[in-house]
């Protein structure tokens, strides 16, 4: 009986340290996780950061091209106004020369 209680207090004794082994290996494995966490979370935010500044940058590029494209808009649509009176005044010269 006593050599059956000692190797029981020594097989409770083993199981304790294997049990601290275990725990100091979670907690161990438990920082680097968070460090890893904490680094993830820190790119994300910053490659959040880099998002809004291309989308203030492509917000920026399209108001500028907006006017460009309106400036653009208007001259073609000069010449296209041009072009069409100078059509409808070749158009009444076609039908003055048809009707002689």
């Amino acid at each position: 009986a006593v050599v059956s209680t000692q190797s029981g207090h020594y097989g409770r004794e083993s199981q304790l340290k294997g049990s601290t082994t275990q725990y100091k290996g979670e907690v161990i494995e438990n920082d680097k996780l968070k460090a890893q966490n904490k680094l993830a979370n820190e790119e994300i935010s910053s490659l959040r950061n880099q998002v809004k500044d291309l989308k203030s940058e492509f917000e920026q590029i399209c108001q500028t091209n907006q006017g460009t494209w309106e400036k653009e808009n208007e001259v073609i649509n000069d010449k296209y106004q041009s072009l069409k009176k100078k059509v409808n005044k070749g158009e009444k010269r076609r039908e003055t020369i048809l009707n002689l």
